[in-house]
């Protein structure tokens, strides 16, 4: 059992740029460097690469003779264990006009998890779902949309329900990285207007924000840091401390408010970016 530090993006767009990868041998090699820094930098680099350097590695400590290599090799094949208990669940499902129920059910045996359904939620009409190694939340959300189903707290908190409605999270706006989803839930507008001078009217403007885990997942803490939040003219909406704490709401969600500045000439948020620091247990 490990703790973990996880820092998921949350944007509204994300656009990644092909980049020219060096030959994971040579990185290797330049692990037992002269210099610090690029021993460091390579052994960063084997990182980035993930999952396609585990078997060079493991090779590669077969035959290492410096202890300052090895260390290092076992440093990157460490973070490559943790990496991969953070990587989403892969689902892969080939079914054609099956009930909601059957497919929930081909869905939990894969991704362990225990769903919470009352049969009349989950009756409806067939659905055809056919993935190949897609994350479960992906996966989730189309067979929502589908079946118009939607994930919701349960009585028993450990248990993921499944409900009949149309809503957040599972339509409506959202990010999902990894084992982790971020929907927005609402935005919300409050008044508060003296009568005997009008003119001291304040209002407080805010969006709430729900970051759903793969079940097998804990949460220990977590926080939201705002990066960028404008609207359609460009206008900065961000207001007061921009990190906020997630709160629990029940083993697999958890929410947090978003306070906003409120700007009589806006009418939508263009752009909302943001890091979520999450600490967790697996």
């Amino acid at each position: 059992m490990r703790v973990v530090l996880f820092i998921l993006i949350v944007a509204a767009t994300v656009c990644a740029a092909p980049t020219t990868q060096p030959d994971v041998g040579r990185l290797i090699g330049r692990l037992g460097a002269d210099e610090f820094a690029d021993r460091q930098r390579a052994q960063d680099e084997l990182v980035a690469r993930g999952e396609e350097v585990r078997a060079a590695v493991v090779e590669a400590m077969k035959t290492a003779k410096d202890e300052e290599v090895r260390t290092r090799l076992e440093a990157v094949l460490r973070k490559l264990d943790d990496d991969r208990q953070l990587a989403a669940t892969s689902i892969t499902l080939h079914l054609a006009k099956a009930s909601p129920q059957v497919v929930l059910d081909a869905i939990a045996k894969q991704a362990q998890v225990v769903f919470s359904a009352a049969a009349v939620d989950v009756a409806g009409p067939e659905v055809s779902i056919d993935v190949e190694k897609k994350p479960f939340w992906p996966v989730m959300k189309e067979l929502c949309g589908k079946a118009s189903l939607n994930v919701r707290r349960s009585h028993d908190a450990t248990r993921m329900a499944i409900v009949r409605e149309i809503g957040s999270p599972m339509a409506g706006p959202s990010v999902v990285s990894g084992p982790f989803l971020v929907s927005v839930d609402s935005a919300q507008m409050n008044a508060w207007i003296p009568f005997a001078n009008p003119a001291q009217a304040n209002r407080d403007f805010s969006v709430q924000l729900s970051l759903f885990l793969e079940p097998r997942l804990q949460l220990v803490s977590g926080q939201l840091e705002m990066k960028k939040v404008v609207d359609e003219n460009g206008d900065s909406l961000l207001k007061g401390s921009a990190a906020t704490p997630f709160d629990f709401e029940c083993e697999y969600q958890w929410i947090t408010h978003l306070r906003l500045a409120y700007n009589r000439t806006s009418r939508r948020i263009a752009v909302f970016q943001a890091e979520a620091h999450l600490v967790v247990q697996t």
